[in-house]
């Protein structure tokens, strides 16, 4: 494997951190709707009208406008590992991606 910038093993750096990075995401997000539901509609109301509630709405929906791109982005460095693998490069694709050990 090589450690110059741009290639393979930088791919399997970026897929693994937005990997971590939105399973994260995405148990926070679970979190913050459960505790609201919890919350109920009155005790919901003033956390709904705090900024930071806007911001993570917006986050989400940004999220959201990317989610297709990411989904993309994760096939394209799974192919190019399988062609590294097929190659003689030897490491599995990342948990996750289409032929890896895990699942989405």
């Amino acid at each position: 494997m090589s450690s110059n910038p741009g290639e393979l093993p930088d791919l399997k750096n970026a897929y693994r951190i937005m990997t971590v990075l939105m399973e994260t995401l995405s148990a926070q997000s679970d979190l913050v709707a459960q505790m609201a539901q919890m919350l109920g509609e009155e005790g919901s109301r003033p956390l709904a009208q705090h900024p930071a509630w806007a911001a993570y709405l917006e986050a989400k929906r940004k999220l959201e406008v990317i989610h297709d791109d990411m989904h993309r982005f994760a096939e394209s460095v799974a192919a190019l590992i399988e062609r590294e693998n097929a190659a003689g490069g030897g490491e599995a694709p990342p948990a996750g991606a289409p032929g890896g050990r895990g699942t989405e």
